[in-house]
């Protein structure tokens, strides 16, 4: 009998876990249209999503907020 804890998924490893995703895009979109607004930034921000899941959180916020 072993004691170590099974393997983790390469996915496992790329998310937050304890920072669940809708609070973490809100945060991110929020903080990139001000820093747009107030910094003369670009007027195209790209998101990177990890999974479909994360996807259509940040597509339901950004349609949203037009």
């Amino acid at each position: 009998m072993t004691c170590h804890p099974p393997p983790v998924r390469r996915r496992e490893r790329s998310r937050f876990p304890r920072h669940p995703i809708r609070p973490a895009a809100e945060i991110a979109i929020r903080t990139c249209r001000e820093h747009a607004r107030t910094q003369n930034a670009p007027t195209r921000i790209l998101f990177c999503c990890f999974s479909a899941e994360d996807l259509a959180v940040y597509e339901e916020l950004l349609s949203e907020a037009d």
